[in-house]
């Protein structure tokens, strides 16, 4: 290990964790010049291996330390501009001393019977426990990390009391649940769970089963022709199209009509909780899944490629599926009642067939709607109310969720597409600046332009629309 690698890993560790990550390093005990290496590159703290008494411990203080309570080296090019902003009163050099761990490691039996005056040491911030070394020094099998022999007990014990006594936090391993459980029960406060080593090995393992998700092919139970207001293959398909194209899956499509009577047995037979309601996917090892967000879900879930489901924290993952229901239950009905409204309108006016005045095609409404005057009225308000709320939101957050594209940007992008074909003509695009940046940035994803080359914007409201419709 040399200064420079060390410096790439940390600020690699920062860099693709968006700093949610913040590294420690456990320097070479021959090795303290990297103390200052690590902590200048952004570490959030040094671990010295085998201290073994309170010289080593303060010599090790002394070189993470800036004066006055050490003789860490200056960092020259290590902050710039605003990064060197400080509370009132204190100077960079303070918060890095108050902020920088400092954890010293006790794995041998001289360090055990020092643990006292070792965490006296001013400045030292934790003590940190190497088992398996420490079980060789008492003479006992190392393997498991662990053991229940009295000399083992009341070495892990004196150390949690010396620790106890001066404020100080104990960290160390637990990689199984029972050695987890009994450190917490003993007072630890920080425990390593995994390590990359570990975690090399189990992936390794996992491949031959993760290997057949590879080539994945998922076939796909919907609509694949023109009814009305939908487009092709239907609005809500390009999204799971653009989300298969993204991870990679082969997306295979089987065309159902329920109400027409094709495929409909086929289907019941395989989803019969459906009801006829399509989607439905056949997925791998028998998985059938009924419901566009959660075929959505899946499909972006399988590799991951592209975190489409955000930073793989909950809290992210809940945003996300949070905005692709609002899209799915509220901006996607509200739009249509507008928008489907106005087309039938048009198809009236070009067949003179005033059957289509009661058709049940808006989204999720299982009564008929008229194609009048007035509930396009009602839908144009409830559409351009929710559109302004969106506005306000885009206008301050490029992305809808997190600091990368998500299915929440696509899901909300594409079905506002539908309301820039019909209705939302040039001067509701050029109020709605944030709206429309959104929409072509995911229009311009590769994905999503693979599905969708180009989408249709209304340049004017068609004539014989009427002006209570018109979007201009």
């Amino acid at each position: 290990m040399n200064g420079t690698l060390l410096t790439s890993l940390i600020k690699t560790i920062q860099y693709t964790s968006n700093g949610s990550m913040v590294p420690y390093v456990r320097v070479p005990s021959h090795s303290p010049d990297l103390v200052n290496y690590a902590l200048t590159a952004g570490a959030g703290g040094v671990v010295m291996p085998h201290v073994q008494n309170a010289e080593q411990a303060k010599a090790f203080v002394q070189l993470a330390r800036f004066p006055p309570l050490g003789d860490r080296s200056y960092p020259p090019n290590a902050l710039f501009g605003k990064q060197t902003a400080t509370p009132e009163g204190k100077t960079i050099y303070d918060i890095w001393n108050e902020h920088a761990a400092v954890v010293c490691q006790i794995e041998d039996l001289e360090g055990v019977e020092n643990v006292e005056s070792i965490a006296t040491v001013a400045g030292v911030d934790a003590i940190m426990v190497g088992a398996s070394d420490l079980r060789f020094s008492l003479g006992l099998p190392a393997g498991s990390m662990d053991g229940d022999e009295p000399e083992f007990v009341a070495a892990l014990d004196k150390v949690q009391k010396a620790a106890d006594a001066n404020g100080l936090a104990v960290l160390g391993f637990a990689v199984t649940p029972d050695i987890l459980r009994k450190r917490l029960e003993l007072g630890w406060r920080a425990l390593i769970c995994h390590s990359d080593a570990s975690g090399i090995f189990h992936s390794g393992s996992q491949a031959p089963e993760a290997a057949k998700y590879e080539k994945l092919i998922c076939t796909l139970h919907c609509y694949t022709v023109i009814h009305l207001a939908d487009s092709s293959s239907r609005i809500a398909y390009k999204i799971r199209a653009a989300t298969a194209a993204a991870e990679g899956i082969q997306l295979d499509q089987v065309e159902v009509i329920p109400r027409e009577g094709i495929g409909k047995i086929e289907y019941l037979s395989k989803f019969p909780l459906s009801r006829g309601k399509i989607p439905g996917l056949d997925g791998p090892d028998g998985l059938r899944l009924t419901e566009t967000l959660a075929i959505t879900t899946y499909l972006a879930g399988i590799h991951n490629r592209t975190r489409l489901l955000g930073d793989d924290s909950n809290e992210q993952a809940a945003q996300v599926l949070s905005w692709m229901s609002w899209a799915n239950e509220e901006l996607l009905p509200t739009l249509a009642l507008w928008y489907v409204l106005v087309v039938l309108v048009l198809l009236i006016a070009l067949r003179g067939d005033h059957s289509l005045l009661f058709l049940p095609l808006v989204p999720f409404r299982l009564n008929p709607v008229a194609a009048t005057a007035a509930s396009i009225a009602h839908g144009k308000r409830a559409s351009l109310s929710l559109l302004s709320a969106l506005e306000d939101h885009l206008r301050a957050h490029t992305y809808l969720v997190g600091t990368h594209l998500t299915l929440a940007d696509v899901m909300v992008a594409v079905y506002i597409s539908r309301g820039l074909e019909w209705v939302l003509g040039r001067q509701w695009r050029s109020e709605n600046t944030g709206i429309m940046q959104h929409f072509e940035m995911v229009a311009a994803w590769s994905p999503v332009k693979e599905v969708i080359p180009s989408f249709k914007l209304i340049e004017a409201i068609p004539k014989g629309s009427g002006e209570e419709i018109d979007a201009t």
